[in-house]
């Protein structure tokens, strides 16, 4: 490795560093309080999906447990984890731009996923399963281009590997395989020798032909071999078929929700939420046509890499019909890398003509994107800030996490840690604690187990959900009675559920349950919109 490679990483390494110390504070949002409940109960010998039911596969509970294993059971430890796993992730694509261009654009590359991930998400959005996806995603990349340009069939098999690491973690990772394949079936192989030239010329139709075919094969087959080990290990702790069912019932039904309104619908909705992604993330945007021009009007191996990764990571997030601002993360390496290329081809000139043109142009974009780029300055300086104060305790720690709130009011940080705390006075460690709700972050929080493989109640009230789960849910409450139950209001999630009413309003449509807590459970408190149920003894 050159000297100057070498202190471009560590300049990229601590600039990334002090874009993402600031996150170290996040606290958890729903969603992570789901995976850190999982990833706890992994540690504690259970198997997701067996005993612990989430609508996605079980990857990301496993980094999750992994963390906890590393650095401690808390808060903080999967941030720093994520910090840690970010900087990798950025070390890789690194290495990716720069063998597919040069160090140079590959360190923008790196800054600018650096400063999308840390900067322009939130504690909602990061730690989430898509901004996982990435490493696994790369790494993919960078063995089928290494594999394809050395015709080398062990890279190959070892990028459908990754691809089937990241679809553990999320299922739109299908999308990105499909697209590698698709690139390697449109490419021939390099040829060290002649310099990295391709070799059709010398190829006979049959062996073009073979070519095409045995590339994505190699790939394809990697993707089934890396998906073996985790599915005989489900089988083996019975954990298979209720992850297949999840996905054939509660997914499907899911799915569906956002095609209610039909086709058209839907797609006015992808060319709406595109729209709102591209302006909120003007500075880039700017960039990745720039780079969209580059790649379709020079064509080399790279650049065809380069946008069918985007596209087909593109495809993955619309496929995903719900467009929450963490599904965009899928999109977010290969637009890094695009980006990159649009600053680099904006600043070393677009055939525009006339020199006083190409000169007058550099200066319009570089004043326009130090424009876009000041809102991502701001919000920098506000997360500093924020995490000196709390440093120097000029800002207390029940003010910040008093900032924590979502704007419909269904989640408040305060108010899940006025009841950890209640719950913890009032009961032990081996005392279970069951929400008729969906927040698992308060068990985790309070390390309280949940008495059934339920850990959120979405599934149960979903209008597409299976009979037999409530009956099962009964069964387990009956035979594993929590010391406490709770009851939550004001939190509707109709975007996954398909319904409009609160927890507490759809107990009323489940007289087991409700019979359960009538005959079993005296009410004992109220805390913001949860109501706390003790156990009649």
């Amino acid at each position: 490795m050159k000297r100057s490679q070498t202190l471009s990483i560590i300049i990229l390494f601590l600039l990334v560093l002090g874009v993402g110390l600031p996150t170290l504070i996040y606290p958890f949002g729903r969603d992570q309080g789901t995976l850190a409940y999982i990833g706890s109960a992994i540690l504690r010998g259970q198997v997701p999906h067996r005993d612990t039911w989430d609508q996605k596969p079980p990857g990301v509970p496993y980094l999750y447990a992994l963390a906890f294993l590393m650095l401690g059971k808390s808060m903080e430890a999967i941030r720093a984890f994520d910090l840690l796993y970010q900087l990798l992730t950025v070390l890789l694509l690194f290495k990716l731009a720069e063998t597919l261009y040069r160090a140079s654009l590959a360190f923008l590359a790196g800054l600018f996923y650096g400063i999308s991930y840390f900067i322009e998400n939130n504690y909602f959005s990061m730690a989430h399963v898509d901004g996982f996806l990435n490493l696994p995603l790369i790494a993919a990349v960078y063995a089928c281009y290494l594999g394809r340009r050395r015709r080398n069939k062990a890279l190959l098999l070892l990028g459908g590997c990754l691809s089937s690491l990241a679809f553990t973690m999320k299922y739109p990772a299908l999308f990105v395989l499909i697209g590698l394949g698709l690139y390697l079936g449109g490419e021939g192989s390099s040829d060290p020798a002649a310099g990295g030239q391709k070799r059709e010329g010398r190829l006979s139709p049959a062996a073009y032909l073979k070519e095409r075919v045995t590339n994505p094969g190699l790939l394809l087959a990697g993707f089934f071999l890396g998906l073996l080990p985790p599915a005989l290990y489900l089988l083996r702790k019975g954990a298979l078929y209720n992850l297949l069912e999840t996905q054939w019932v509660f997914n499907s039904g899911y799915t569906r929700l956002a095609f209610q309104g039909g086709l058209l619908e839907f797609f006015s909705t992808v060319l709406i939420q595109l729209n709102r992604y591209l302006y909120y993330k003007a500075f880039f945007s700017v960039l990745m046509v720039a780079a969209l021009v580059y790649g379709f009007t020079h064509r080399t191996s790279e650049n065809r890499l380069t946008l069918v990764w985007f596209f087909s990571s593109l495809l993955g997030v619309i496929a995903q019909a719900k467009f929450y601002y963490y599904h965009w993360m899928l999109l977010l390496a290969p637009l890094s890398v695009l980006s990159a290329v649009g600053f680099d081809r904006l600043f070393q000139g677009l055939r525009l003509g006339a020199s006083w043109l190409k000169n007058e142009f550099k200066v319009f974009a570089l004043v326009t994107l130090f424009i876009l780029i000041l809102p991502t300055v701001n919000s920098y300086r506000s997360m500093a800030r924020t995490f000196v104060d709390l440093l120097r305790g000029t800002l207390r720690v029940e003010d910040y996490y008093d900032r924590f709130n979502t704007p419909q009011g269904d989640f408040s940080l305060r108010t899940i840690l006025a009841v950890v705390d209640y719950l913890q006075q009032k009961t032990t460690r081996q005392d279970a604690v069951y929400i008729w709700g969906f927040e698992p972050l308060i068990n985790f929080l309070a390390d309280r187990p949940i008495p059934t493989r339920y850990t959120y109640n979405v599934p149960l009230v979903a209008p597409w959900g299976k009979p037999s789960w409530r009956e099962e849910l009964i069964e387990d409450l009956k035979r594993s009675p929590p010391r406490y139950m709770m009851v939550a209001e004001k939190d509707a999630i109709p975007w996954t559920t398909g319904r409009t009413e609160d927890s507490k309003r759809l107990l009323e449509e489940f007289p087991d349950l409700k019979t359960f807590l009538r005959e079993n459970y005296r009410e004992e408190k109220q805390i913001g919109p949860f109501t706390l149920y003790r156990r009649k003894i």
